[in-house]
């Protein structure tokens, strides 16, 4: 057998063996009831992302059952707000979570994989995506967290456009360029133009005052560079309405509006 392949073989299997006593720790550390998922859902995830064929459990390496990070997210995750509009629990997360957990965290070399943020891989318990680490996009699995931690009904889905058709239309890109009647609290749907399967989905905040085609949102997995690392932010940015990830939709929901 090549060497590069028999490495790779067994760095997988490395890594399998980390899934899996993550997973059975999480469930009797309480991760799962500390989100209130009924206490099986990290450990099911987990299992099925070991057993599948599937290029995402090929990710980076959830942290091991003692490191501190999953008592950070219990804490953290416990903390978020109930009973408030989903952009509220989204602020949540910009405003008083660590800074250290609002990202994916940094890999300065891919050949020696970091532990992934468990606080993004929390957010995919309301999706059924099982996440290779914190580098899957995690966009619309915040959304999700965020509308389940404030009771609104899901979509289930990690992927931006699943939101095409979620809740009900405020604006859509054949009413104009700009988004008229959007509100604080709705959802913003974009659609890559190189990919259409593919986009972006997150909160929308307000038309941006300084920049022209440009709206203000909130949400996950927003991307800025800082010297050669990307990093992946829960943060409130604008965006062109016009750009690669061209806005398509706004949609929400009775009581999301702040």
């Amino acid at each position: 057998m090549p060497s590069r392949r028999r490495d790779t073989q067994m760095l997988n299997q490395h890594r399998r063996r980390f899934i899996l006593s993550s997973a059975a720790w999480a469930v009797s550390f309480g991760i799962g009831r500390a989100t209130e998922d009924g206490g099986d859902d990290l450990d099911v995830a987990l299992r099925e992302a070991i057993n599948s064929d599937s290029s995402l459990t090929l990710g980076r390496i959830v942290p091991p059952p003692n490191d501190a990070s999953w008592n950070h997210t219990r804490k953290i995750l416990n903390r978020a707000p109930r009973g408030q509009p989903p952009i509220e629990v989204a602020s949540y997360f910009v405003e008083a979570v660590p800074p250290k957990y609002q990202m994916a965290w940094p890999e300065p070399n891919p050949a020696h994989p970091t532990y992934a943020n468990p606080v993004i891989l929390a957010f995919f318990l309301k999706t059924h995506t099982v996440p290779a680490g914190d580098t899957t996009p995690w966009c619309a699995a915040f959304v999700n967290w965020c509308l389940w931690r404030s009771g609104y009904p899901q979509t289930g889905k990690a992927n931006a456009i699943s939101f095409l058709n979620w809740g009900m239309p405020v604006w859509q890109l054949k009413d104009g360029v700009m988004p008229a009647g959007a509100r604080a609290g709705d959802i913003a749907v974009f659609r890559s133009q190189r990919s259409p399967a593919h986009g972006h989905v997150a909160f929308f905040v307000g038309i941006s005052e300084d920049l022209d085609r440009r709206i203000d949102v909130l949400g996950g997995n927003h991307i800025v560079r800082s010297g050669k690392q990307k990093l992946h932010l829960i943060q409130q940015k604008p965006m062109r309405v016009d750009g690669d990830l061209r806005l398509v939709a706004i949609r929400t929901m009775n009581g999301m509006r702040i």
